[in-house]
């Protein structure tokens, strides 16, 4: 089932307190897919640069141990995700 994209941000902040690369990496890829589906004629720059898929990225690049990722281009993607999530109900 596709999500919306306020889903799709809130999911992307909620990932930065993942534990497991192999569930992240799944669940990235499922991101993936429902971004393409609500953004269809995105270029593929953009796509790749877009805020969730920094967010994701992000991620998986902090549990690899990889360094610190652009910290600028982070914020401005999780302010970006923070603008646009689904608020869960109560």
């Amino acid at each position: 089932m596709s999500k919306t994209l306020a889903r799709l941000a809130r999911d992307a902040i909620a990932v930065q307190d993942a534990c497991n690369m192999s569930g992240v990496a799944r669940s990235f890829a499922e991101a993936v897919a429902d971004l393409r589906k609500i953004m269809p004629t995105i270029g593929t720059s953009d796509f790749n640069m877009h805020p969730i898929i920094c967010m994701w990225a992000s991620k998986i690049h902090d549990m690899a141990r990889m360094g610190i990722s652009d910290d600028g281009r982070y914020g401005k993607a999780y302010e970006w995700c923070l603008e646009h999530q689904e608020v869960p109900s109560e």
